[in-house]
């Protein structure tokens, strides 16, 4: 990667007459301004936001870089650190942006089988980490499955390679902060922690999270990252959001509610649930349907949908993520319907 200009990076820094920016001096429309309640004219700025994840998280402020989103980190920090031929090291359940950002940044994507319960094999990864690994992708709670991995599994793993660990905590507001590495990032030199808004707070029409890892990698990520990838909106509504101390708590016990709902409803129709801790359903399908394709073809023929595990290299399982109850017994309903109908051929 050759030098990078730094003219669009620079930290953000405020002056009373700063004719920096090309902003409209007039302002947004006059109907935008009424209609949003605040100044959408000029460019995001990000450091109240990072100022309120520092305080809420007690992370140093230099350890935070804001995105658009844990996808754009999953994009950007390959680009920073892979070379053509490096290895990257992803367990075969996991989220599959890992492995097609690797793909795409000219990485080799080495696939780490999961344990028999569908956990990571944190003793092969260790093993497989050779000199010519650079990245190490780890889903915590993971997805699809939804299961919590000891985070202090995650941390010697860090500590035994020389590659960067990547640690995805998208759904880490359904187990607990106590499950987080947010506030290790700051001290372990290889880790790096992505954190979003998307589920736990609602935001995901906004694209926005943060990373946290040592200065150094920040600064890195934060040198080809685009200089306005996160807009003014987004950046004010998870600061409105996380003053909000009771939206997330109420979100946590209505998923729980709603799982233990779609699992029971679903194991007595056949299907073979995990136990997840995290927001997502994962099971097996009804053995009436060969695979997940073909169960996926009939539900959506009567207007429902689900994610096929194919993605995530098991053709016969589905991941479901709940939504509201009278949508939950409505799938539940044309589920039982499918296999019935399946069952008079």
């Amino acid at each position: 990667m050759g030098k990078i200009s730094k003219q669009f990076w620079l930290k953000e820094q405020e002056f009373p007459i700063d004719l920096t920016f090309s902003e409209n001096p007039l302002g947004a429309p006059s109907l935008v301004k009424k209609r949003i309640g605040f100044n959408v004219s000029q460019y995001p700025k990000k450091k109240k936001l990072i100022n309120t994840i520092s305080e809420k998280f007690c992370i140093p402020r230099e350890n935070i870089l804001i995105g658009a989103g844990i996808d754009e980190f999953i994009n950007l920090i390959p680009q920073a650190v892979l070379k053509k031929g490096d290895l990257v090291l992803i367990p075969r359940i996991t989220f599959p942006r890992f492995e097609q950002a690797a793909r795409l940044l000219g990485g080799r994507p080495i696939l780490i089988p999961m344990k028999k319960d569908f956990g990571v094999d944190f003793e092969v990864l260790e093993r497989k980490a050779q000199k010519r690994t650079k990245l190490i992708f780890i889903a915590n709670p993971n997805n699809p499955t939804g299961l919590v991995e000891d985070k202090r599994k995650i941390i010697e793993l860090a500590k035994k390679t020389k590659a960067i660990l990547i640690c995805d905590e998208a759904g880490i507001d359904f187990v607990g902060e106590k499950n987080s590495l947010v506030r290790e990032a700051v001290r372990i030199k290889n880790l790096i922690v992505l954190r979003g808004f998307s589920k736990g707070y609602g935001l995901a029409g906004l694209r926005i999270g943060f990373c946290v890892a040592q200065a150094e990698i920040i600064e890195k990520i934060h040198s080809i990252q685009l200089p306005f990838s996160v807009s003014s909106i987004a950046i004010r509504a998870v600061i409105l959001a996380l003053k909000d101390k009771n939206h997330l708590k109420k979100t946590k016990e209505f998923l729980k509610k709603e799982k233990k709902f779609l699992k029971e409803r679903l194991e007595k129709i056949g299907f073979e649930v995990l136990s997840p801790e995290s927001n997502f359903i994962f099971g097996k399908i009804n053995s009436v349907f060969s695979s997940a394709k073909e169960f996926i073809e009939a539900i959506n023929k009567k207007g429902a949908n689900c994610v096929d595990g194919k993605n995530f290299h098991l053709p016969k399982f589905i991941r479901i993520s709940p939504k509201d109850h009278k949508s939950n017994e409505k799938f539940v309903e044309i589920v039982n319907k499918v296999i019935q109908e399946k069952q008079l051929k």
